[in-house]
This record gives C-alpha cells, structure tokens and sequence, in this order.
C-alpha cells in the first residue's frame, strides 16, 4: 500500500462523467458494523470507483435523491428498529444471493454475498467476477438504473450490480432471494416516513396555529389586567387626593382658629396697653395743669409768702421727681409694648414660613402625583405634613 493516501472522490450522480481511475493497489478498509451511516459520511466514504481487469471503470450507483433524503430514511429505520429489532434487522440486511436455475436471473458472480460484499463495501475487485462485471457495466447505459427499492437504492448495491432494464443476465446468475415483502419493506418504508413527514408537518402547523392562538389569548388577559390595575391606579390616585385635600382644608381650618385666636389676644393686649398709656397721659397733663396752677399762685404770692416759696419749690421738686418716676414706668411700658410686638412679628413671620412649607409640600405632592410614583410615596408626604404642622 502506497504512503499517501487519495483524495476524496467527489459526489458523483447518475449521468455524471467518469471519474478518475483509482491506483493500483491502494485499498479501502471494510467497515467494522453494517449500521446504516449518515448522509455526510456516506458522501465521503462512498466506495471508490474501481477497475477490472479489463480496465473498465465500474461505477458506483447510489442515486443523489436517495443521499438527499438519507436523515428521513435513518429516523424511519431507528423508530422502526426500536419498535422491532429483528424485523428492521431482516429487512435492512444485505441481500443474500443464491443461485437460481431460472434462465432469467442465472448468477453472474459468487452467490456466497459474504465473499461479495467486503470488496463491494471496500471498494476493490472481485477476483473471480472482474470480467462479467465489465462485460455487464459495458452495456448498461448512465440512465438505465433504476433500484430495487423503488428509486432510491441503498448502501449495499452498486449500479454495476443491478441488472438494466430490457438485458437479460447470462444463465446461473445471482439473483435476489429475499421474500417480495422484504424486497419491498424499503419502497413501503419510504411512502410510510412521507405520509409521517406529512403528518407531523400538518400537526406542526396545528400546533403553532394554536400557539398563535393561546399567544393572542396571553396578551389579551395581560391587556385587560394592565387596564384593571391602571383603573385601580387612578382610583387609588383619587382617593389619596380626596383626603390629602381633607387634611389640607382640616389643617388650614385649624391654623386660621389658633391665628385669628392669637391675633384677638394680641389685640386685647394692645386695647389694654392703650388704654393704660391714656390714663398716664391724663395723669400727666393733670400733672401739669397743677404745676401751672402751683406756678401762678406762687408767682402771685411771691412777694408776699417768700418762706412759702421754698416749701413750694420742693414740692415742685418732689413734684418733678415723681414725673420722672411716672415717665420711666411709661417708658419701661413701651420698651415691653416694643418687645410683644416684636414677638407677634416672629409668631407671624413662623407663622408665613410654615404656611409657605405647606405651599411647598403641597407642589411636591402635586409633582409626585403627576409623575406617578404611586400611593405609598403620597401617603407619606401628607404624614409629614400633619407630624411638621
């Protein structure tokens, strides 16, 4: 056997051209199993083209059909293996040949198929049956083949062991002794996995009709369910609103009651304040009055009660200092009239700043409710608002 092995054959179909001439002496080995192969190993281990002695090519002859449909064939030939080993096992073996006495089918070459099929598989010669095959191959034609497993033929059959349609084999052939059911189980076989492949493709189509069928029924329930919660959600919004507003106009109520509350104290205050700084004034131009009247008299008795006008000056003296005494209370009473009003200023200044938070808070509610944060963050917002008021 040479070192360098040949390249792969390409695939050759029925009516193609000749192929390269095979070298002498290079052989293939025989498959281990007679397991069905697949259809990209059966494309590349085909058995190569072969010569006989009389340098005439033989040619393999497996339709391209039949290597095209090699998978459907396969399924059909493991589901039918499974359900009975033994029948698929008597089925898809090779076919044995047995010499006939029949004129018609007489043997052409060995009948013992265990001699045939290792060079069949392997690709070499028989040694015995090179010259019947080439007599044979010489007058078959490219477009006569025809299987007989209805078209397709199998793995074990070459073209040149097929006998073409309208010769007749020499006497003592070999010829196909399996029973016409078996001969047929093939052809059967086939029909079975397209009625099958048609099967499965109409209930293919069933089934992703009613995929599309339940996918609408999906999206319908999930379209009537987003509107329910959307409906919910707009409900929810409502109500948050309604008693946000109740608290609100409760809180307003009760901050203008405690203003209006205050703002009567403080005028009370200052009605009171008033009414006090009034009678000091009185008190005061009393005061004075009496001070002019002490003025006249002691001018006019000057002159005569000049003693009396000592006393009289002290008791203008003692006079003037209660007038002091009598402003600084009056003064003392507007530095704390100055001081609660300041501290009304603060209670309403608070009093702004609060209501101006309530403004603020009452903006961002409105924001939240608008961008649709939900329920819980609207909720909190108006906690806050009762806990700062």
């Amino acid at each position: 056997m040479n070192e360098s092995q040949p390249p792969k054959r390409p695939q050759q179909g029925i009516g193609s051209g000749r192929p390269k001439k095979r070298r002498d002496g290079e052989e293939k080995a025989p498959p281990s199993d007679m397991s069905l192969p697949t259809t990209q190993s059966y494309l590349e281990e085909r058995p190569p083209i072969t010569m006989n002695k009389m340098n005439e090519i033989i040619r393999p002859g497996p339709a391209v059909e039949f290597a095209n449909r090699r998978p459907e064939i396969e399924e059909e030939a493991m589901k039918r293996y499974a359900a009975n080993p033994a029948q698929s096992d008597r089925d898809f073996r090779p076919a044995e040949r047995q010499p006939s006495s029949s004129p018609a089918f007489s043997p052409r070459r060995d009948s013992n198929p265990t001699n045939e099929i290792p060079f069949r598989r392997s690709g070499l010669s028989h040694p015995d049956g090179d010259a019947q095959r080439a007599s044979e191959d010489s007058e078959q034609s490219d477009d006569s083949f025809l299987p007989d497993d209805g078209g397709l033929g199998n793995d074990f059959t070459n073209q040149a062991e097929v006998p073409p349609r309208g010769s007749t084999s020499s006497p003592g052939g070999p010829r196909d002794a399996r029973p016409l059911l078996s001969q047929f189980m093939a052809g059967d076989g086939i029909a079975q996995v397209r009625r099958d492949v048609a099967g499965l493709t109409e209930q293919l189509r069933t089934e992703k009709t009613e995929r599309a069928r339940l996918i609408e029924d999906v999206k319908t329930q999930q379209g009537q369910a987003i509107e329910t919660m959307k409906r919910q959600h707009a409900q929810a919004i409502i109500d948050l609103k309604n008693e946000y507003d109740g608290s609100i106009q409760g809180l307003r109520a009760e901050h203008d009651s405690s203003l209006q509350a205050l703002t009567s104290a403080h005028a009370e205050t200052l009605k009171g304040m008033e009414t006090k700084n009034d009678r000091m004034k009185q008190t005061v131009s009393a005061q004075a009055d009496l001070i002019g009247d002490l003025r006249t008299r002691t001018e006019a008795q000057a002159l005569t009660f000049s003693s009396e006008l000592e006393s009289t000056q002290s008791d203008i003296n003692d006079l003037r200092a209660r007038l002091e005494t009598h402003e600084t209370a009056t003064e003392g009473l507007l530095a704390r009239f100055a001081k609660r009003f300041n501290e009304v200023q603060a209670k309403q200044s608070e009093t702004q700043r609060q209501l101006k938070e309530q403004a603020d808070l009452i903006k961002a509610l409105q924001e939240d409710r608008m961008s649709g944060h939900g329920s819980g963050s609207t909720r909190t917002g108006a906690d806050a608002n009762t806990n700062s008021c």
